[in-house]
């Protein structure tokens, strides 16, 4: 815009104040300042054009920020959960171990006392053994004797 004025300028003052050329000076100016409001209108339209434009930039980044805020708080909510969730498994792998122990640990007194019992049946089973032998020693001895005595009678 300043070039053309400036142009403008030099042209009449080049032209100075001859009457020949008035016409075509004054011609020339309408001409120039004609083009130069069509420019100033082309350009505000492209000015106002230019303005829209960002504005919906702005309000596309706007809501870009509102979506990655909404995604950002779904994420720490979701990387929340997912701590309480390794805790609470932590917390459970913890008590199965326990548990798992305490199995092991009734298990093997289970398996002590089988033992026990198996010992003790051994153990017993001797005895009747040992004790229905003396019986029969001892049933054998009476009838011995009471054969004995009935003989001694006879």
């Amino acid at each position: 815009q300043l070039g053309t004025s400036a142009t403008g300028a030099a042209v009449a003052a080049a032209v100075g104040s001859s009457s020949a050329l008035s016409p075509h000076f004054e011609q020339l100016s309408r001409d120039i300042r004609e083009g130069r409001r069509e420019v100033e209108e082309r350009l505000g339209r492209r000015l106002e054009l230019l303005r829209e434009r960002l504005e919906v930039l702005a309000q596309g980044e706007a809501r870009q920020d509102e979506c990655l805020s909404d995604f950002q708080a779904k994420l720490a909510a979701e990387a929340e959960q997912v701590q309480c969730l390794k805790s609470e498994a932590r917390l459970q792998h913890a008590e199965l171990q326990a548990a798992w122990r305490r199995a092991e640990q009734s298990a093997s007194e289970a398996q002590r006392i089988t033992e026990q019992g198996a010992e003790s049946m051994e153990a017993l089973q001797a005895r009747i053994v040992a004790l229905s032998e003396g019986l029969g020693m001892e049933v054998k001895f009476r009838q011995e004797s009471v054969t004995q005595v009935v003989s001694e009678c006879r």
